[in-house]
């Protein structure tokens, strides 16, 4: 087997034990629930949401673009990051409170803009046609409420 497939594999694994990004059962504190091939980050914590909820597929990040779990994921000791496949994968909530930044750890909209968006920007940078989506509506959907 290639290490392509082993990755694959071993972050379905993952995935199957620990879905990613969760939050305690029954919490609605900004968890994101899995639904077949994608995964709805929707965060309640919010009380007047301005957005509607990003569906986001680790199989698109993964084959599409070429990301590993280490990008997106993360555990910074020292400004290094050293999260590593074999750890849980938390909910950002976990550590990114909505409200005020605490210390040096971002607020949780700022942290998964500058996470995504800026990943995206520099996906695009270059390129005649968008390769990531970076304005508002093509990762957020309407929102309905």
């Amino acid at each position: 087997m290639n290490m392509r497939t082993i990755a694959v594999l071993v972050i379905l694994g993952l995935l199957a034990c620990f879905p990613a990004c969760s939050t305690e059962p029954g919490a609605s504190t900004g968890d994101e629930e899995e639904l077949g091939d994608y995964m709805l980050i929707q965060n309640d914590v919010y009380a007047n949401r301005k957005m509607g909820p990003v569906k986001f597929t680790h199989d698109t990040h993964w084959e599409d673009y070429g990301l590993f779990c280490e990008d997106c994921h993360h555990d910074y000791v020292n400004g290094e990051n050293v999260w590593t496949e074999d750890d849980e994968a938390k909910a950002c909530i976990s550590c990114h409170k909505p409200g005020k930044p605490q210390g040096n750890v971002y607020k949780l909209s700022t942290a998964y803009h500058k996470n995504c968006r800026t990943c995206h920007k520099d996906m695009n940078e270059g390129e005649d046609e968008e390769a990531a989506p970076f304005s508002c509506y093509r990762c957020h959907e309407h929102k309905t409420e």
